[in-house]
């Protein structure tokens, strides 16, 4: 613009997934072989609120024993922006004007992000930030 004003914009958009499967546990403390949950009297099933019932038939006392495993599957995508103005009002003191964006949103649905994916987090409700910063230069006597 000018020697005394510049003006900035950054923007950072970002996606990532996960998706966990193949559930399992050690057979024993201290062992390197793993039983995976649906095989070896054991059964896992996914229930409506996307949790994962697991029996073991061979669980403790000769009970079965059953327990819940959360869903960890995940969708992350988030924009962060700032705009900057900064102006030299005079030799040494300068004004700065800041705009700030946060753009965030998270599910559980686990499925694989593509390059295309990067623009949905526009799409997310965000907060914003904004500043107002001056110096003032006094000169030495």
């Amino acid at each position: 613009m000018r020697p005394d004003v510049s003006v900035e914009l950054y923007v950072r958009p970002f996606v990532a997934s996960g998706r966990y499967y193949d559930f399992g546990q050690l057979k024993a403390a201290r062992s390197r072989d793993l039983l995976h949950y649906g095989q070896d009297g054991t059964s896992i099933v996914r229930q409506s609120n996307s949790s994962y019932l697991v029996t073991d038939a061979t669980g403790s006392g000769g009970q079965p024993a059953t327990f819940t495993l959360p869903n960890r599957d995940f969708n992350v995508e988030s924009v962060r922006s700032n705009f900057v103005v900064r102006w030299e009002y005079r030799p040494g003191s300068t004004l700065f004007v800041v705009w700030q964006q946060n753009r965030e949103g998270f599910d559980e649905r686990g499925e694989l992000v593509r390059a295309g994916d990067l623009f949905r987090g526009y799409s997310n409700v965000g907060t914003n930030f904004f500043a107002v910063k001056a110096n003032f230069w006094i000169p030495a006597l």
